[in-house]
């Protein structure tokens, strides 16, 4: 029943549709407005680190988090590497949760 996409979005409670919104409404300085009206709904955040930096702050933003994003995954190898191997857990901690939860909710303020 339906295609790949059409399950895939619905097994991933709309996210699809929303990325593919935030992604369609990046522009270069931002918004002043966290959250967008997608289908007559507002949905509060992007569900997607790089897609809420590139939509709240602009692309450029969302650009530079990503080269954070990398610079931080090859300090944790680096540290691991240099015989920090005690500390492998915690080396690779910071990158498994930007990378991993980053993805998929916002970890940019986790208070909220």
């Amino acid at each position: 029943e339906g295609n790949g996409i059409d399950n895939l979005n619905r097994l991933s409670s709309g996210r699809i549709t929303i990325y593919k919104a935030y992604s369609a409404n990046l522009n270069v300085w931002g918004h002043r407005d966290v959250s967008m009206k997608i289908n007559s709904h507002t949905v509060a955040h992007a569900h997607n680190n790089y897609l809420q930096y590139g939509y709240t702050y602009g692309v450029l933003a969302m650009i530079l988090y990503g080269i954070l994003t990398v610079l931080l995954c090859i300090r944790s190898i680096a540290f691991f590497l240099r015989g920090h191997r005690k500390f492998a857990a915690y080396s690779f901690l910071p990158c498994a949760i930007i990378v991993s939860c980053g993805n998929y909710d916002r970890v940019y303020v986790p208070a909220i």
